[in-house]
């Protein structure tokens, strides 16, 4: 920051026209004083759009690009000349667009100049920019997403996305531009969530997703900077999920003795299997020759779907042939459970709840106020907890445990692993 005098402040708007300096004003000097900030154009790899290089009002470098081509098209019957002159007019325009934005980030434009400029950017470049509001561009994000993810994903997409546009109507503030979303609309979106008893991991959540939503804008170079980044959610102190012991896995079974329920159950417990995974295996994934089950887990099947073989625990094979195997292959071993959803007053888990009780196991559980979930200390998801701990307290290593669990990450794979304090008090002495 240098104090200039009207002279020289005269020709430096001169060299702005030529060269694009950009002045910025500061109060405490006679003539104000001034910083100069050169926003510039440069292809990068082999991208063939210009990309605008410019630094922001925090002072960080901003690298995005223009769309505008370097070498525009050749049109039949053009000449050298004509196509010379499209490809400076590019390079003008490119340029432009870089000094706007970096007018734009540093704050320095009101929303009609940007707009306006932006119209004449269009013009001369030969498309068209869009200004979305926020509700449009959520719509058209989910549109996309749609296609990319699982029902189960996209549902909790949506959910987000419509609490987030009824928090903006709530405080008029639901006609917004999408570059109009600040981050303080995230971080009270943030608080009135948590305010109505939503629990933190599910808000935790809910930031992840808006995160998602104006991270693609910020890549198609419909906004300048991320709303949600700034953003953070702790995670709760939430009731940590017990493994089952050896003596409550026996009193499921015996409860569930003869039902769909007494198979699920040992594929939980001896097979580590998920809900899902466990009712909606197939009779044709079990292989009694090879004594083994290939299944692709449903957590991976989007991002990996190599199906992995397992071999099948003696308690599960014995089970498996007492049972009569269909006709059908494709058939699956609870064709019952399998056809009910997982979640929901009647679903899966609402009825393996159900079962504990009937075992008598007592559960104990955290509840959200509103309509935050319960959570319960024990699940279906306990005998996954119980199958890795198990294995740990055997000495298995981990390397083996997290092949038999489908576990890729070593830190996911830890949460599931509880020591018995007899093993611990063992390996405590032993020093």
């Amino acid at each position: 920051m240098v104090p200039v005098s009207r002279t020289k402040l005269y020709k430096l708007k001169k060299q702005r026209i030529a060269g694009g300096i950009s002045l910025v004003s500061y109060p405490g000097h006679r003539f104000g004083v001034f910083r100069f900030v050169v926003a510039s154009i440069l292809q990068r790899g082999h991208s063939s759009y210009w990309y605008a290089k410019f630094r922001d009002n925090r002072g960080r470098q901003v690298l995005r690009s223009t769309k505008i081509l370097v070498n525009p098209h050749k049109h039949a019957g053009e000449s050298v000349a004509a196509h010379a002159a499209r490809r400076r007019e590019n390079r003008r325009v490119a340029y432009n667009l870089a000094n706007d934005w970096e007018e734009t980030a540093r704050g320095n434009r009101t929303e009609a100049q940007v707009r306006k400029v932006f119209s004449c950017l269009s013009r001369a470049a030969g498309r068209q920019v869009e200004f979305l509001t926020c509700q449009e561009y959520i719509e058209s994000w989910l549109f996309a997403k749609k296609l990319d993810v699982s029902s189960g994903t996209f549902a909790r997409y949506q959910g987000t996305c419509r609490f987030f546009l009824r928090d903006l109507a709530a405080r008029d503030r639901e006609n917004l531009y999408l570059e109009e979303i600040t981050p303080q609309d995230v971080e009270t979106f943030k608080t009135n969530r948590l305010a109505s008893g939503i629990r933190h991991n599910s808000v935790r959540a809910d930031v992840k997703t808006l995160r998602s939503v104006f991270s693609t804008a910020l890549k198609q170079g419909k906004i300048l900077h991320n709303p949600a980044e700034a953003v953070e959610v702790t995670t709760e102190a939430d009731i940590v999920r017990r493994p089952l012991s050896a003596d409550q896995i026996e009193k499921i079974l015996a409860t569930a003795a003869g039902t769909e329920w007494e198979t699920a159950t040992l594929l939980g417990a001896f097979q580590g299997f998920r809900l899902r995974d466990s009712v909606d295996l197939v009779w044709e994934s079990y292989d009694p020759t090879t004594r083994s089950i290939t299944l692709v887990p449903q957590k991976r099947r989007r991002r990996n779907p190599t199906p992995i073989v397992l071999p099948v625990h003696p308690r599960v094979e014995t089970h498996l042939s007492s049972l009569p195997r269909p006709e059908n292959p494709a058939a699956p071993l609870c064709p019952t459970l399998s056809s009910l959803p997982t979640g929901g007053p009647t679903g899966l888990s609402a009825r393996f709840a159900s079962l504990l009780r009937k075992a008598g196991i007592k559960q104990s559980s955290s509840s959200g106020r509103g309509f935050g979930r319960t959570r319960n200390a024990y699940s279906f998801h306990s005998l996954r907890h119980a199958f890795v701990s198990n294995l740990a307290n055997a000495g298995v290593p981990v390397e083996l445990r997290m092949k038999l669990s489908a576990h890729v990450d070593r830190s996911v794979h830890s949460r599931y692993t509880h020591h018995e304090q007899e093993r611990l008090r063992s390996a405590l002495v032993s020093i």
